[in-house]
């Protein structure tokens, strides 16, 4: 009897496999070779899964970006407006190790994307959720009163990406303590200034 094969779980062995040498080793350490030898193949096999590194580098993207969309989702279940959008950047803060080997897949992808189109897309739609779950609940911020009624909740949401990925990038090239807590600092103001019913004393200090 042929023997059966999980492609499915073969491919999501070469991903994982991928994420873990770009974390601890970046671009660099992701050879074809070390990719085969840490999911446990020969170099030659990855051919059957994906037709080529970039390949492999997007599945890798894709799955990281889910996996954090899906942490953040679980993470507003319960909560809406301003309240879900503090939350929603808080679970995806670089004060967090999970997070931080998240932007090194997706900054290692993106370098590699910068001179591709398709990958440039496959990129921008990894993160899509991100952006309109942020926007679904500033909107309802609005409705809510929370913030200012003449915001406009893609540019809030871009704005608040824009700083979060980076902040993770400058926290990839100086990974301090003080430097993360500051960024972090940073966001939270960010956020709360969005509120209309916070005093002007205690949004600015």
């Amino acid at each position: 009897m042929p023997k059966i094969i999980d492609h499915d779980q073969r491919r999501l062995e070469i991903v994982l496999a991928t994420e873990k040498l770009i974390v601890s080793g970046g671009f660099e350490a992701a050879t074809m070779r070390e990719i085969a030898a840490a999911a446990g193949y020969a170099n030659g096999a990855l051919k059957r899964y994906f037709e080529g590194k970039d390949q492999i580098l997007m599945a890798t993207s894709k799955y990281v970006s889910e996996q954090l969309i899906e942490r953040l989702e679980k993470a507003v279940n319960g909560l809406q407006g301003l309240d879900a959008v503090s939350e929603i950047f808080e679970t995806a803060m670089p004060n967090k190790p999970e997070n931080i080997a998240v932007a090194r897949v997706l900054f290692t992808f993106s370098d590699r994307a910068i001179g591709n189109e398709t990958l440039r897309a496959a990129f921008r739609e990894d993160l899509l959720p991100w952006r309109r779950l942020t926007e679904h609940h500033l909107r309802i911020a609005i409705q809510n009163g929370e913030i200012a009624s003449t915001a406009r909740p893609e540019v809030v949401a871009g704005e608040l990406l824009t700083l979060i990925v980076g902040m993770h990038f400058m926290i990839q090239l100086h990974p301090t303590e003080e430097n993360i807590q500051g960024q972090v600092e940073h966001l939270r103001r960010r956020i709360n200034d969005l509120r209309i019913d916070v005093p002007m004393v205690v949004r600015y200090n």
